[in-house]
């Protein structure tokens, strides 16, 4: 480094103020009537011959005034006499048998500790650097120096409109994606042609979309479950153990809760068995392998949405999962454990926050988990004459994921409108299930016979919808609505407020409601389609009951709140629907004249009570406003639509616009 010659005087440098260097004597040091150091540095110039001279010598100058007999070159000490400062200090450094200053500059240690003991470069990332990371020394990873923010390239947050792609015409994309008549979308298009106005329901809903970031809608990254970049940072298993080692107070609770919310509604887990495994894996928590630890963190990572309603608490141990699954063979060799993480993480992407982006992408990762299911032979029943009592344990666990399988896959083929993605001979059982009219007690009976013999009508009546609701009788629409409402009367034995039968009642009748559909909508569906008429308003106004119970027995029953997450897009489609039927004139519910009280008023107002439950939410997503504000500006076309209707159309705007 080069030394940097001092030009002004000494007593200009200390007083901080500029000095002219004019030769022998600056004009301040002049009119102050003191030495100036400039009159030394003169001479010592004029006695050089060669360049060498104070020059060579760097930062130096005299504690005491100078004049023309202390300043002569012999006073200077040579090189040798000069001293080191302090670490850490910048600045004059006194040598005492020199009688000179010296001035030293010493550059911080921006480096870590470990990095800078082990002479490598370092990041200098926060809290700890990406070295200390990788290598599982993160507690570790310490600086010495003030911290400092970091200039570089934010990262995109969650997802972002694919590179070179335009905002308008990626939700375009969206809007005119493929999809059969089950879709909330067709019934927008049914309100469109009933009202014909200028301005299309569906394009409001386009526009909403176009005045936010659909990322928000996001709880979870978008590929969450098959390479996510939020899951790099848990690729050491280093930081995974310190995340469940910080958690351990809270593990037994969140593993509690899961059981409590998740698993009388999707029964992946055997609860018995994987209670045995984590105390075994507290004792010893190096034996454990690395798909169970997968598992493991995906309930820990549920259980913790349960318990806080946070996604920012739960998210570490569903990221952390990722990476673990991302560790083990899965697409090539699948077991029990990898298909039970993926079913977990598809039930994760929908109950963390119920938007449509968060459904089709659930769909998309749900043929994976289809497919991987039929690799694993989880849809055939065994031979079990020929297999020990073990065997019995895990052919029910095989059973009961593969039914919770099918369950989501239809679940999910229902709310996006996508078809379905399981093959036709996978849905025949083998004959040793619980029989057909064996009263429904339990959520293991109805896991065990309800559902598998249900899957078949349901499986084939979807497909043929898929085809073309066109293509379906009348005749065949009664046959099928008998067939599934038969199974439907066995679930009322079950206990009330039980939260199999809450998530079934709503399957079933949002099954009835796509299956009616076609025929209930055409014109003088009443007198030509009564079955379907009435069944249609039935299915809708059951479905929005069940809304309001999530939101007004949320205090007493705590698992009603996480149990209405996923049915968000039902209760739109029900509130779409049960719109229509007061939209329309050709129907028994038109306006009455003759003064009595009509049925339409008690329509209006579960609809109202519809759209203040949405109004609560509105602010938490996107998809959320769009469907409130759809909701509002539809019932504000009812011809006795009420003060109240216009004054939650303010409302909704003003939440819009505080958005």
């Amino acid at each position: 480094m080069h030394s940097r010659e001092i030009n002004t005087c000494t007593r200009c440098r200390e007083s901080k103020r500029k000095c002219d260097k004019s030769k022998p004597a600056c004009s301040r040091c002049v009119r102050a009537g003191v030495s100036c150091s400039l009159e030394a540095s003169s001479l010592d110039s004029s006695n050089s011959t060669d360049g060498e001279g104070v020059d060579s010598v760097p930062f130096i100058f005299s504690t005491a005034p100078h004049s023309a007999e202390t300043s002569s070159l012999d006073s200077y000490s040579p090189l040798p006499a000069y001293e080191t400062a302090p670490s850490g200090t910048f600045g004059l450094h006194l040598r005492p048998d020199s009688g000179l200053i010296t001035r030293k500059r010493n550059r911080a240690r921006l480096s870590c500790t470990r990095c800078h003991r082990l002479k490598v470069k370092c990041d200098r990332r926060e809290p700890y650097c990406n070295r200390c990371a990788l290598s599982g020394f993160a507690k570790t990873c310490i600086y010495t120096h003030r911290a400092h923010k970091i200039t570089e390239t934010p990262e995109p947050e969650k997802p972002q409109v694919p590179e070179g792609e335009i905002p308008e015409e990626f939700v375009t994309g969206w809007f005119m994606r493929q999809r059969v008549s089950r879709h909330w979308g067709a019934l927008l298009n049914k309100v469109e042609s009933l009202t014909r106005i200028n301005c299309p329901e569906l394009a409001h809903a386009y526009r909403e979309s176009l005045k936010g970031d659909y990322s928000s809608d996001l709880a979870l990254p978008p590929n969450y479950g098959i390479g996510s970049p939020e899951s790099v940072k848990y690729a050491s298993l280093s930081v995974i153990w310190d995340l469940l080692r910080e958690s351990r107070s809270s593990c037994q609770t969140y593993l509690d809760h899961y059981i409590l919310f998740y698993q009388p509604v999707y029964p992946v887990l055997s609860t018995d068995t994987f209670q045995k495994q984590v105390d075994d894996y507290w004792s010893q928590p190096e034996k454990m392998n690395i798909s169970w630890l997968a598992l493991y963190l995906s309930v820990l990572g549920l259980g913790a949405f349960a318990r806080h309603r946070d996604m920012d608490i739960a998210s570490p141990f569903l990221l952390a999962s990722e990476a673990c699954l991302a560790k083990t063979p899965y697409q090539l060799h699948p077991t029990l454990t990898n298909i039970q993480t993926l079913t977990l993480m598809v039930v994760a992407k929908h109950v963390a926050n119920a938007t449509c982006w968060a459904f089709d992408s659930s769909w998309s990762l749900m043929g994976i988990v289809v497919r991987l299911a039929v690799m694993a032979c989880l849809h055939r029943s065994g031979e079990p004459a020929y297999y020990g009592e073990e065997f019995q344990v895990e052919l029910e666990a095989r059973r009961r994921i593969w039914t919770t399988i099918v369950y989501l896959d239809m679940q999910l083929s229902l709310i996006t409108g996508q078809p379905s993605l399981l093959p036709a001979d996978t849905l025949l059982l083998s004959g040793d299930n619980v029989g057909f009219h064996e009263t429904i007690r339990s959520p293991e009976d109805a896991w065990r016979s309800l559902l598998p013999e249900s899957f078949p009508i349901i499986y084939h009546f979807l497909n043929r919808i898929n085809l073309g609701p066109e293509d379906i009788t009348y005749d065949e629409v009664i046959q099928y609505d008998f067939e599934i409402r038969s199974i439907m009367a066995r679930i009322g034995t079950m206990k009330e407020c039980n939260p199999t039968r809450f998530s079934l009642e709503i399957f079933f009748r949002r099954l009835l409601l796509c299956l009616h559909r076609f025929h209930a909508l055409q014109e003088d569906a009443a007198l030509m389609y009564p079955i379907s008429y009435w069944s249609s308003l039935e299915c809708s106004l059951a479905i929005l009951a069940h809304q309001r119970e999530v939101a007004f027995k949320k205090q007493q029953m705590e698992t009603v709140e996480v149990m209405g997450r996923p049915y968000l897009l039902d209760f739109l489609a029900a509130a779409v629907t049960a719109s229509i039927h007061l939209l329309r004139t050709d129907a028994p519910l038109a306006p009455a004249n003759d003064g009595t009280i009509p049925p339409r008023q008690t329509i209006m107002t579960s609809l109202i009570s519809c759209v203040e439950i949405f109004l609560k939410d509105a602010m938490e997503s996107l998809c959320y406003r769009t469907g409130c504000g759809l909701l509002v500006r539809i019932l504000k076309m009812v011809p006795e639509a009420s003060e109240e209707v216009f004054n939650m159309e303010q409302l909704y705007a003003a939440v819009a616009v505080l958005e």
